[in-house]
């Protein structure tokens, strides 16, 4: 006799409970707002009801529904603690402070792992390949302004490694992720490697990038020349104008009658300080006079005469020999004073 058989099909069972991005919205419309009004204990218990329902995505091949909200909520988190921790306020609660406690290269080390964790895939090892641009964008930003240049290379240079896996899904995609690419290579070597001493590198790696255009890598180039020249320049020490080195210059010119009034001619103002000048010249000898007005007029020479401009040695000339006419030759020094 047959015997009937039952089978039983077993569905998957619908959560109850609704989708998080809804109150994740709300959750951040709220603490965007309090960040605004530096209500910073609002801020934290908003981000401590927020995480727990940012959970990490199940696959890296695709995003999910949360992953918009991922970017958010640690772009905020990652703002406000650099925030707190360049301008602290008394107001900031206990497990911010604790945070907050940690060297500048700590705390930002801290944060990048836990930006790993937070878009990484379950099961799959940390890479910086999984963090969205504009949070790895805003990770080397904050390394800048806590100082921790060492951390921020650490974040570029893991970031940079994995761009060969990197998958664009759309156009618009792709024009976010080249703009934030080029931000992220104008501060790594325009901030990060100078601050580390870093230069040649930082020249090495434009001359071997390729994902650039070739116009903007040279613009970066020529940024970095002019960074390194400035660096350089302030490192040499101011030198010493040895007056009487001047002034050997200057007994050239005097003794040449047709090359003083043609320097005379040339500047207004020097027969202006020839005029005020003079009455407090007459009695001294042109020597005396040269260091009076070298005295009066520092600014005509800017550095020591090994490395002096033949036309900043000539300014000083013009006003030298313009005062010392006009000591010698009262229709000279009436005819500076009209002028002034």
């Amino acid at each position: 006799m047959p015997t009937a058989t039952t089978t039983t099909l077993t569905l998957p069972r619908k959560s109850l409970k609704p989708a998080p991005s809804p109150a994740l919205e709300s959750l951040y419309n709220r603490a965007a707002r309090a960040f605004l009004l530096r209500d910073i204990p609002l801020v934290s218990s908003l981000q401590e009801a927020a995480f727990p329902l940012l959970h990490p995505p199940e696959h890296g091949d695709y995003p999910d529904d949360l992953a918009p909200y991922r970017a958010k909520w640690d772009l905020l988190r990652i703002t406000l603690e650099t925030t707190l921790f360049t301008a602290p306020t008394p107001d900031v609660p206990e497990s911010l402070r604790q945070l907050l406690s940690q060297p500048p290269h700590s705390l930002l080390t801290s944060t990048y792992h836990r930006s790993l964790q937070l878009f990484t895939p379950t099961n799959t090892a940390s890479k910086a390949l999984y963090i969205p641009s504009a949070v790895i964008l805003t990770l080397v930003y904050s390394s800048l302004k806590l100082d921790a240049a060492d951390a921020g290379r650490i974040v570029v240079e893991d970031w940079l490694a994995t761009r060969a896996y990197l998958s664009l899904p759309s156009s618009s995609a792709d024009d976010e992720e080249r703009s934030n690419y080029r931000k992220v290579v104008e501060a790594y070597c325009l901030h990060i490697l100078p601050k580390l001493e870093q230069w040649d590198y930082a020249k090495e790696f434009l001359d071997y990038e390729s994902e650039l255009a070739r116009d903007a890598r040279e613009s970066i180039r020529v940024a970095l020349e002019d960074l390194y020249a400035q660096a350089i320049s302030a490192r040499l020490p101011t030198p010493h104008v040895s007056k009487s080195l001047v002034f050997l210059r200057i007994d050239q010119h005097c003794y040449a009658a047709h090359e003083i009034q043609t320097l005379a001619k040339r500047v207004p103002t020097a027969r202006t300080a020839a005029a005020t000048s003079a009455p407090h010249a007459q009695s001294r000898g042109p020597a005396d006079r040269a260091t009076a007005l070298y005295i009066r007029y520092p600014e005509s020479v800017d550095c020591a005469l090994p490395y002096v401009d033949d036309q900043v040695v000539r300014n000083l000339v013009r006003v030298v020999c313009a005062a010392t006419c006009a000591a010698t030759d009262p229709a000279t020094s009436a005819r500076g004073t009209k002028s002034a």
